[in-house]
């Protein structure tokens, strides 16, 4: 029952077709409408946040050849015509691009974009047909020569009797016996056959068919007798080049009709993913982002209305958008709002100045973008309930054709209301009560949401009635709340208050509009004495809810600070800690390649060395044992010796030599080698090369 023309869902729906890169983005567009599903929305909705990952980094596919090629499969199956060659070529545009698609993400954005991963790995395989249409058609020729041997005879013929009748018709126009005939000097080409223009007087004395005179009837096309068969013959090749050509257009569109299935389901994957690049669009020119679904509680910050905002996107004016002047952006106010954890229903009073139904429509509109995996122009912690719809009644519509009056229409649609709602269902309702006598609308104000309390309906209602006002004190489960005015302009700042009603501010807007003194005077002396007590605890406890919001306020973003602070410093400590743990390894190494070099340089004299007479052999020896062990038992061969001991096939290794990691696949401890998958690579890394990790 979901009214979404009453919340403005449709202009959604046009803003994001004019984001779409395609006419198949946008019909999706077109017949979006919400889920009512968390576990769609929320999948959506992360399909939007991986797109809109990829346009942040520039890195997102190509959209060309996203072609909609519906209404060609249409007229094959409503006409009996075979696809024509740019209809054709369309269909193999339509197939690359999911090609190219599918291809995309299964290289490193499918790891990064799992969601889009799995929407384009469904993408079917048309190698088969797109070879066929590569090889038949061509964008400029059309069906190619080598489409089969018989078009190709066909053709080879007709470009050697072409060639022959322009080349006789200009030698016959130059000739002696036609060039003073003549009223111009080259033959001319209609219909297929080549002409000699023949002065009027002359035609007699050239044998050949008649085929058309000028205007002035001066000059007669003829076609001489010695181009007549070869005319014929050009003729009759055309009519047969148009057989084949329909024969294998008909056998190519055959291919194509026996997989549309499969076709149509690849061109479905390719619009959603331009429907999903126009939100992800949408989104990052208007600074919007996915909510998070689910739960029972509402929790908007930081909220605009998106037809406030969508004039004009962060990176500048949007080229299908009526351009306004960015400072216009700076007077909409964010909203925060939140329903469903300490109250179920939320009372916005205040005076008629517009500012309650902005922030009604603005909540409903929200919920419905969010509910459709659309991102939302509000701060990334928002939190959107599952409901499964949102029932309003906002602004004064009425049936003529049933003769109902405005008070009417709304009753209809409010006891509509009342008989569809439930706990997962919002309800927003603009202006309760009015309409009729003051008293019996807020009584019957008090009795509906009286009801929607008793039903555990979450909603929020809208009305300038000073009585509803007390009715949040005398229920646990419901909250005040009004739209700041600015007294001293006379116009709401749209600042949504929570915890405080909102007053009529009548005789204040009175006074500064220049009402007489002694009528004010008046009409504060008429004002219901037994009222006031009332509207002095009020407005203490407004002066108490007030600095308790201000100092919470002050309190959350202080912890968010802190928060902040606390992760910048914890990422920059880790950091800190693995850099000095890779230059530590390195230094190890380079020690330890010193070392060796140091070895090798000794050892070749050792060696000679051991030829000295006793005692020196034995201190040779004993030399070259401790240049052994100053090699294997520096602290980074403890360490290798001790981490290799531990190491296990399908481990993964760091490389320094290559600066990559890559994956164990054999360990040789006898010949000291460990064999290494690192990308495409398969290496034998010998152990003296390995670095220890922790």
């Amino acid at each position: 029952m979901t009214d979404l023309d009453l919340l403005e869902f449709g202009r959604i729906r046009d803003l994001l077709k004019g984001f779409a890169a395609s006419g198949l983005g946008r019909s999706v567009a077109s017949e979006m409408v919400p889920y009512w599903d968390v576990d769609r929305a929320r999948r959506a909705l992360e399909e939007t946040r991986e797109m809109m990952a990829l346009l942040a980094e520039e890195t997102a596919p190509s959209t060309g050849g996203f072609r909609d090629i519906r209404p060609h499969l249409d007229h094959v199956r409503e006409y009996g015509r075979p696809l024509e060659p740019d209809e054709l070529l369309e269909v193999k545009e339509l197939l690359e691009a999911g090609r190219r698609l599918k291809a995309f993400f299964e290289g490193k954005a499918g790891a990064a974009c799992p969601r889009l991963g799995i929407l384009t790995g469904t993408i079917g395989d048309f190698s088969s047909i797109l070879e066929r249409l590569s090889r038949d058609l061509d964008p400029k020729q059309g069906v190619r020569d080598e489409a089969s041997a018989a078009l190709a005879r066909v053709r080879g013929r007709l470009k050697t009797v072409e060639a022959y009748l322009r080349n006789k018709a200009e030698e016959l126009a130059r000739s002696e016996r036609y060039r003073s005939l003549l009223s111009q000097s080259k033959p001319v080409l209609r219909g297929g056959h080549y002409l000699l223009a023949v002065k009027a007087d002359f035609m007699r004395r050239v044998e050949g068919i008649l085929h058309d005179r000028s205007n002035t009837g001066m000059t007669a096309f003829i076609e001489p007798r010695e181009l007549v068969s070869y005319g014929n013959e050009r003729k009759d090749l055309k009519v047969r080049e148009a057989r084949e050509v329909q024969r294998v257009l008909w056998e190519l569109s055959r291919v194509v009709m026996a997989d549309q299935e499969a076709i149509l389901a690849t061109l479905r994957r390719v619009a959603w993913f331009d429907f999903t690049l126009a939100k992800a669009r949408m989104a990052l020119a208007f600074d919007m982002h996915p909510p998070r679904l689910g739960g029972r509680e509402l929790v908007l910050k930081k909220a605009y209305h998106p037809l406030l905002l969508l004039k004009v996107g962060r990176h500048g004016p949007i080229p299908h958008l009526k351009t306004v002047k960015p400072e216009e952006r700076t007077r909409v106010v964010p909203l925060t709002v939140r329903i469903g954890r300490d109250y179920d229903l939320l009372v916005i009073t205040g005076p008629n100045t517009g500012g309650k139904t902005v922030a009604l429509k603005t909540i409903g509109l929200l919920t419905l973008m969010a509910a459709s995996g659309v991102p939302i122009p509000a701060a990334p912690d928002t939190v959107i309930p599952g409901y499964t719809g949102v029932l309003a009644d906002i602004g004064d519509e009425q049936s003529i054709e049933q003769s109902l009056s405005t008070f009417s229409a709304h009753i209809k649609r409010i006891i509509a209301i009342l008989g569809s709602s439930g706990p997962d269902v919002l309800v927003l309702m603009d202006e309760v009560g009015a309409g009729t006598d003051p008293d019996e609308g807020a009584a019957l104000g008090r009795a509906i949401m009286a009801r929607l309390l008793q039903k555990k309906v979450p909603g929020i209602i809208t009305t300038h009635l000073g009585d509803l006002k007390m009715f949040a004190y005398e229920f646990p489960r419901v909250e005040n709340a009004c739209v700041e005015f600015d007294v001293k302009t006379l116009s709401p700042t749209y600042h949504l208050r929570l915890g405080q009603p909102g007053n009529s501010n009548a005789l204040i807007i009175a006074d500064r509009l220049g009402m007489d003194e002694d009528i004010l005077q008046e009409a504060r002396k008429s004002l219901d004495s037994k009222n006031r007590p009332a509207e002095e605890v009020i407005a203490r406890m407004q002066a108490s809810r007030v600095e308790t919001e201000r100092r919470l306020e002050a309190s959350e973003d202080i912890m968010a600070e802190a928060r902040r602070v606390q992760a910048e410093s914890k990422a920059e400590a880790h950091a800190v800690e693995k850099r000095k743990g890779e230059l530590q390894a390195f230094s190890d190494l380079e020690v330890e390649k010193h070392l060796k070099r140091v070895r090798e340089y000794l050892y070749p004299i050792l060696t000679r060395m051991k030829n000295l007479p006793k005692p020196f052999d034995s201190e040779v020896e004993a030399l070259g044992e401790a240049l052994d062990r100053s090699l294997q038992f520096t602290p980074l061969g403890e360490r290798r010796e001790q981490f290799i001991r531990r190491l296990k096939k399908d481990h993964t290794l760091f490389l320094p030599r290559l600066g990559v990691r890559g994956r164990v696949v054999r360990i040789d401890r006898k010949r000291r080698l460990i064999g290494v998958i690192a990308g495409d690579m398969r290496l034998d890394v010998p152990f003296e090369e390995i670095l220890p990790e922790d």
